[in-house]
């Protein structure tokens, strides 16, 4: 359970196998190692060690240690049936529960990893079309 979590959503057309490898391609270039399960792939980000090391108030945003997950699902839309709903979420993934200190921080580094992620995502999506 995380208790600082984002998520944002991306529909696309492409086939889920076509989302699944934009979804790792696009982790593999963040700089994770992405894990694929079925119709999900995850990645950690950032650094607990790190953190803790330089307390997560003063490190750079991008050490604070959150988990990606992308879930690709069908969609039942009448009105466009085939598409594929890309959930990504992300979310702290501190070995406790409970941020006090650095909420917001915490907010902030979710919300850019999403955006940037479904973002890249669609980017990949979009030059598969163009092959």
């Amino acid at each position: 359970m995380h208790d600082v979590y984002y998520q944002e959503t991306l529909v696309s057309p492409r086939t889920a196998a076509d989302c699944i490898e934009a979804a790792g391609t696009v982790l593999l270039e963040i700089g994770s190692r992405p894990v694929v399960e079925s119709w999900r792939v995850s990645a950690d980000l950032g650094s607990i060690l790190a953190t803790r090391a330089f307390v997560g108030l003063f490190c750079p945003l991008s050490w604070l240690p959150v988990v990606v997950t992308v879930d690709v699902r069908e969609v039942d839309i009448r009105e466009a049936p085939g598409q594929r709903a890309l959930v990504i979420g992300v979310g702290d993934r501190l070995p406790f529960q409970g941020i006090y200190l650095g909420r917001g921080r915490y907010k902030k580094r979710c919300q850019q990893v999403a955006l940037l992620v479904r973002n890249e995502i669609d980017a990949q999506l979009g030059s598969i079309d163009q092959r």
